[in-house]
């Protein structure tokens, strides 16, 4: 659980908040990412190789768990979204995304670093720049689902990743 109330204005690398539950924050080894707290928000300015991944090092109970957080779309470049059961040595989650023209809503895994779309929710002019989101990832047992403000917008049955894992972020420029 973290508000990022790091105060107004720049704050510095992600890494160097503390999070109110969950561990530090930490940047994941193979996919890079340069997260900042910028008033009182996480935002991916800039990504090696274009992506990048944060996650909290605090290990949820089981691998039955959700992810939540509110995005805000600043514009059309980019994408953004929560990632869940993320290897801290692999590139290996799953993840939900808005898509970086705002038209989609993306249900994906990326195993080993290969990237799959399992599930994806269509919906030109659904998500408008300077508004807010909040995601959602439920993951149980193989039932993994993707909500917006509360209404579940995909879905997918995948048992590829049944490891705990890491809750997080992730963000391409």
């Amino acid at each position: 659980f973290d508000t990022i109330t790091a105060g107004s204005g720049w704050q510095g690398p992600l890494t160097d908040h503390t999070p109110e539950l969950g561990g530090p924050i930490v940047q994941h080894p193979t996919a890079g990412g340069l997260f900042y707290a910028v008033n009182n928000r996480a935002v991916c300015r800039n990504a090696a190789a274009g992506k990048g991944v944060m996650y909290y090092s605090g290990p949820p109970a089981s691998a039955d768990y959700s992810v939540q957080a509110d995005v805000r779309i600043f514009s059309a470049t980019g994408a953004c979204g929560i990632v869940g059961r993320c290897s801290t040595t692999a590139s290996t989650f799953y993840y939900v995304y808005i898509t970086n023209d705002n038209s989609q809503l993306v249900l994906a895994k990326m195993v080993g670093g290969a990237i799959t779309s399992l599930d994806v929710f269509t919906a030109p002019g659904f998500f408008a720049a300077g508004s807010t989101y909040t995601l959602r990832l439920d993951m149980a047992s193989d039932t993994i689902e993707g909500y917006v403000n509360g209404v579940k917008r995909v879905e997918a049955t995948d048992s590829s990743i049944t490891a705990i894992g890491r809750g997080g972020i992730r963000g391409i420029t």
